[in-house]
Order: C-alpha cells, then sequence, then structure tokens
C-alpha cells in the first residue's frame, strides 16, 4: 500500500507539471501574440519614418546659385556649426520639404495641426575663477593687464536647467507677427488673434514653457537623455511659409542659441490615413560645453492599441496566468507558511529565508517583477493614450472655439503624442525584455526541474548532447528575436522581416557582439552596417 500512494503521488505530481509545463507554454503564446500587437506597423510604420528622414536628413545646405560646390550637400547629422543649422532650417531641401499649403507631405503623412515645434534647453552659469597668476594675464585696449575672467557652463543636467525668462528682441517678435499675419501692427499685445498667449506666456522662442502635460519624458543622445516636452518654444506653421526665413534669420543674428544652450529639438507628428500609422520626428543637436554639436535624429512610428476587443482579452489573459504563477511561485518558495510566520515572531526569519530561495526561485521572481511590472506600464499607456486629444469646454460667447483655445489644444495634442510615443518605445524594451525572461524561463524550467521526467526522458532518448544544445539555442535565438523585433519596430532600426530576424540573431549569438545587417543602399553597397 505504501508503494502505491508513493507511486501515485510521484505520477500526480509528473502529471502536475506537465500541466503546469503546458499553461505556461500557453502563457508565452499568449505573451507573443500580445507582443505582436505592438508591431502592427511593421514594414509601413518603418517606412513611412524613413521616408521622411531621408527627405530632411539627405536636404543639403543653400550655398548660392548653381553651380553649387561640393559643400552643398552637407546633410543633417553632417552639421557641425551653429551656422549650419540655421542654414538647414532655411533650405529648400531642408526644413522647408514640410511646407504645403494642406498641412500634408509625400506618401499622404499629415502634419498633426501643421505644427512644427522648436524648443531649446538651457544651462545656468556657475563660478568659474581663474587662478590670479602672472600667466592668465592679458593685454588690454590701453596696453595695460588683467586677469582672464569668463562665465562657465556645466554639461546638461536636471539640476542645472535654466527656466529664466529670456529678454525678448522686438524685432524677432515683429517678425514672427508679420509672418502670421502680414497686414497686422507688428504690436504683439494687439495681435492676440493671430498670438495668443497661453499659460501667460508668449510662443516666439524666449520664454521657457512646462511641458503641457505636466510629465517629462526625454529620448536618448549621445552624452545624456533631454527632455522634449518643455524648453523655449517658438512654433512654426506648415501651412505658412511666408517670413519663415526671415523670422529666423533674427533669431540667429540674435543669438538664440548662445554658450547656455544645451540642447535643441525640431518635433513634430505626422498621421497617415490609409495605414492609421502616428509617427513622432525629432531632429535634435547636442552641445558640449567645448562648444562641440551633435546632430541626431529619431522616429518612432506606432498605432494606438485600444484597450478593447481581442487584445484586452489578451491583457486579461496576462493578469491571469500572472496571477497563477505568482501564487505558484508563493507557494514553492515558502512551502510551510506557518514556519516562516513563526519565525517571523522570534526574529530568525531573515535566517531562514535564503535556505527556501536557489537560483530557480530567484530567476523566476525576478520574472514576475517584468511580468507586473510590464502590465503596469500597459496600463498606463491606456491611460495616457485615454487623455490625448480631450475637447476643451467652448471658451467664446457664442459656445466656439477662440484661436487660443484651437491652438491650446493642438500643442497639447501634439506633445501628449510625442510623450505616447516615447513611452510606447520604453514599454517595447520592457516588453522585450519579459520575452527573453519568459523564453529562458521555460529553459530553466525543463532542465532545473527534478520532475520533469517526460521532457528529460524525451531528450536522452536521442542524441541528447546535441538535442539539448539544439533546444537551448533555438529559445535563446528565438527568445532575442522576438525581443528585437519588438524592440525595434516602427524606427529606422527595422527588422523588415521575421525570419531576417531569427537568422540575423542566430549570427549575432553564434558569432559576434553587436547587430550588423546588410546595406543596400548605392551610398555602402558591399558594407555591412553596425547599429547596436
Amino acid at each position: 500500500m505504501d508503494f502505491i500512494n508513493f507511486y501515485l503521488r510521484r505520477r500526480m505530481s509528473t502529471a502536475a507539471m506537465c500541466v503546469h509545463f503546458m499553461v505556461y507554454v500557453t502563457y508565452l503564446i499568449i505573451l507573443t501574440v500580445l507582443a505582436m500587437q505592438y508591431v502592427t506597423v511593421s514594414f509601413d510604420g518603418w517606412e513611412t519614418g524613413e521616408h521622411i528622414r531621408r527627405m530632411l536628413d539627405d536636404g543639403y545646405l543653400n550655398m548660392g546659385p548653381e553651380p553649387k560646390s561640393l559643400y552643398a550637400s552637407v546633410t543633417w547629422k553632417d552639421l557641425a556649426e551653429t551656422w549650419e543649422f540655421w542654414e538647414w532650417m532655411r533650405a529648400d531641401e531642408g526644413l522647408m520639404n514640410l511646407f504645403s499649403p494642406d498641412a500634408q507631405i509625400p506618401s499622404q503623412n499629415l502634419v498633426l495641426g501643421g505644427l512644427l515645434r522648436v524648443t531649446q534647453l538651457r544651462v545656468k552659469p556657475e563660478a568659474c575663477d581663474v587662478p590670479q597668476l602672472p600667466m592668465f594675464l592679458y593685454f588690454t585696449e590701453e596696453l595695460g593687464f588683467a586677469f582672464h575672467s569668463a562665465p562657465c557652463y556645466p554639461r546638461w543636467s536636471s539640476a542645472a536647467e535654466d527656466t529664466e525668462e529670456r529678454s525678448p528682441i522686438t524685432r524677432c517678435a515683429a517678425e514672427y507677427v508679420a509672418m502670421l499675419a502680414p497686414n497686422l501692427t507688428s504690436q504683439i499685445n494687439d495681435t492676440e488673434k493671430w498670438l495668443p498667449k497661453l499659460y501667460n506666456k508668449s510662443i516666439t522662442g524666449w520664454e521657457h514653457w512646462p511641458s503641457p502635460t505636466g510629465k517629462e519624458y526625454t529620448v536618448p543622445g549621445y552624452f545624456g537623455r533631454y527632455p522634449v516636452g518643455q524648453g523655449y518654444t517658438f512654433l512654426l506653421y506648415s501651412t505658412i511659409e511666408r517670413g519663415v526665413k526671415a523670422y529666423l534669420d533674427c533669431l540667429e543674428q540674435n543669438d538664440w542659441i548662445d554658450s547656455q544652450t544645451r540642447f535643441v529639438s525640431l518635433q513634430f507628428v505626422t498621421y497617415r490615413p490609409g495605414t492609421a500609422i502616428w509617427t513622432w520626428h525629432t531632429y535634435f543637436l547636442e552641445f558640449l560645453p567645448t562648444g562641440v554639436m551633435y546632430a541626431e535624429s529619431r522616429e518612432y512610428a506606432f498605432k494606438y492599441n485600444a484597450k478593447e476587443g481581442t487584445y484586452y482579452g489578451l491583457h486579461l489573459s496576462l493578469l491571469f496566468f500572472g496571477t497563477y504563477l505568482s501564487l505558484l511561485w508563493a507557494v514553492r518558495a515558502w512551502p510551510n507558511w506557518g514556519q516562516p510566520l513563526k519565525a517571523v515572531a522570534t526574529k530568525e526569519y531573515w535566517l531562514r529565508v535564503p535556505a527556501h530561495f536557489t537560483f530557480g526561485k530567484a530567476f523566476q521572481l525576478l520574472h514576475l517583477i517584468f511580468l507586473w511590472i510590464t502590465w503596469a506600464n500597459q496600463e498606463a499607456l491606456w491611460d495616457l493614450s485615454d487623455s490625448i486629444g480631450q475637447v476643451p469646454d467652448p471658451d467664446t460667447p457664442d459656445g466656439g472655439y477662440s484661436n487660443g483655445a484651437i491652438l491650446g489644444l493642438l500643442m497639447s495634442t501634439t506633445v501628449q503624442i510625442s510623450e505616447f510615443a516615447v513611452s510606447e518605445h520604453d514599454f517595447k524594451h520592457l516588453l522585450a525584455t519579459l520575452i527573453v525572461i519568459s523564453y529562458l524561463r521555460t529553459y530553466e524550467f525543463a532542465r532545473l526541474s527534478r520532475r520533469m521526467e517526460l521532457v528529460v526522458q524525451t531528450l536522452r532518448a536521442s542524441v541528447s548532447a546535441i538535442l539539448a544544445l539544439g533546444v537551448a539555442v533555438s529559445l535563446v535565438v528565438f527568445s532575442y528575436s522576438v525581443a528585437a523585433y519588438v524592440m525595434y519596430s516602427g524606427t529606422h532600426y527595422e527588422f523588415v522581416e521575421f525570419g531576417r530576424a531569427i537568422s540575423t540573431m542566430g549570427m549575432v549569438i553564434v558569432a559576434q557582439p553587436g547587430i550588423e545587417l546588410f546595406c543596400g543602399e548605392p551610398t555602402c553597397e558591399g558594407r555591412w552596417q553596425t547599429f547596436l
């Protein structure tokens, strides 16, 4: 009888583990399908971002009449001087590519609100004492001597950010008004209809604007992460080309970019009706204290995944599996709940916990932490998407909206979509990490569990070493491939085909670090491009 009881317990235990394994495989399928919802932009998203990026990145500077010199082909990422940035802003093949009467650019991309938002981040000067030594003397015009002295400006950091109002330039304000309404007076206070003051501030570039959403979201640069929802801001309208170059000339001549500048960004949002794809574009410059300037761009394409239908069902399924795995981990981590509770009362708890923890349980806990963080971030994304585009109450006596209210709505919506794009892109990295850990958890479960007899026997029945290695490599390659496909979907680092992602990631894992893709463009034919 004892043997029968032992046999039944062992068979039931094995059957339960196999059932649990099947449940976990179902969880992996649900997670993978959920992840694929975030790569629905696929090639269309990459094509949208890539087309606009090429249209602007490859735009050359205005270098005078034909024949143009060799330097006429300077592109966005080749910019190295401030004057080149202003030239690119005025160039017909640069920023002016975005201007059209109907706020539409090639490939049926609509510029949301026709708004082009330019922001600048600045730092405060800090104490910078030059040693009072003879070697730091210099001649003055009167042939006397004086010591060198100059302010110092640190690298970018939130603590060093300058938010003080800059002295507005009257001529630049007049140029801005003339750009919007050339037949009106140049006095800014008389043109509220055309130049509304939101948050009691002007939008001509000389006053610091907080993020309309009240949150700080950042993009990565070469030397740090920069908030793109705030800063000294001015707006350009892609439907109004008149007077733009004169206004930009005024900003350049009055040093809108100076020694305190650390970051300048051009941001806009496009929408492609045929595919329902949104793309947030930002072109930015980083400035170092040494005066070096770096140019970079980011394009994030995405679709709104509504909190409804099949997608919401998948999300609820993930909630169910998270609860199930959490309870299972708790039961396995502390099989006898009375002893830990008693240990807490006797202050022996911290001595007993390590005995219950193994590498497998610690890895499972890490997996659960990422699972719940991912789920919570998904909820936060939905909350953010629900707040986008909310129409304010009418603000005119006839129940309509003033130009200021409409402009405020468009600005707020543009910034909110930008925030959503950045948040969703960061969420993809989190989701990709969860995918990798989940698939590695499968291998860890089959490899370390002593009760997975059916799986172990199956492996041993064949060429166990080769098969085990193949299963392990396949799981790792597949998980990293799914992760990479999710992570880079919608950006210009797109895996166009899923099969290509798997083969590329397999080559990387086996052969070399980093991810390299073959470049088929005429400018780099026959070479490999490393982008990680």
